[in-house]
């Protein structure tokens, strides 16, 4: 997103004076329930599995058992996509049960449909994701590395991830500044992280809150690890990320807004 040129974004960043606290999954959470109108739908937070990680978990476990819940779940994806959020409302018991009363053999119904649930749910949890990917300044490389984890959100013109873009550079513009704030807090945590010379894992330690935050605030991480990434490429694209890092920095400080979380 090309954000460091967006008027919109800079007056926006002057209101978030008082207001850096609020929490990413406070902000993800209203800017998909306005995309939804008015219906709550859930929120991702940094640890969550995205829905392929959960297919190779359940695959760990048992393979019929995957097998069954895959196909189902590709059903539901295709619902996902044609309503965006509202999914949510519908309920994943209602497109699993048909589908894995045929087959279930030996595993119980209700253990079933609740892995179908855990999968509807992380296919919305993604597509807030790519969202959150989409509309942040974050470098392009970082983005498209990211975006292959996802491969299921986002591929409708009516997905999810693109109701949540419609809601943020419309009715909820100032949210999407606190969402880039997150980013570029992470960002800088990263940055600080790189100038000690240490690497996650002493920084961390060093920084519990940090550590904290970076387990939860999936804006905060896709930041750090986008200054991350950034480092080990090297060079003017290191620069590059740096310098618009420092762009915003200058209008969050000018805004009295804190850079660091």
């Amino acid at each position: 997103m090309a954000i460091d040129t967006d008027t919109t974004f800079r007056r926006d960043v002057n209101a978030l004076a008082g207001n850096e606290d609020v929490e990413t999954t406070t902000a993800l959470a209203k800017i998909a329930q306005d995309a939804n109108g008015g219906k709550a739908t859930p929120v991702v937070h940094a640890s969550d599995k995205s829905y392929d990680e959960l297919i190779a978990e359940y695959k760990g476990v048992g393979a019929n058992k995957a097998e069954v819940i895959d196909g189902t779940l590709e059903g539901g994806h295709v619902a996902l996509e044609a309503v965006g959020v509202e999914f949510a409302g519908a309920g994943a018991a209602a497109v699993a049960a048909p589908v894995l009363g045929l087959g279930l053999g030996l595993y119980k119904l209700a253990e079933a449909n609740q892995r179908g649930h855990e999968l509807h749910t992380a296919l919305i949890r993604d597509e807030q994701r790519v969202a959150l990917l989409t509309n942040t300044a974050l470098p392009d490389g970082f983005v498209q590395q990211e975006l292959a984890k996802y491969s299921h959100a986002g591929t409708h013109f009516n997905s999810g991830s693109q109701q949540l873009t419609t809601q943020i550079h419309g009715q909820d513009h100032a949210l999407g500044a606190l969402l880039q704030l997150h980013t570029d807090q992470g960002m800088n945590a990263a940055h600080d992280m790189q100038g000690a010379g240490q690497d996650k894992a002493a920084f961390f330690a060093a920084h519990p809150d940090l550590a904290k935050r970076y387990a939860n605030d999936i804006a905060f991480k896709n930041g750090f690890d986008a200054m991350t990434w950034a480092k080990e490429k090297g060079g003017a694209t290191y620069d590059e990320v740096v310098s618009g890092l420092r762009t915003r920095d200058g209008w969050y400080a000018s805004a009295g807004v804190a850079m660091r979380g």
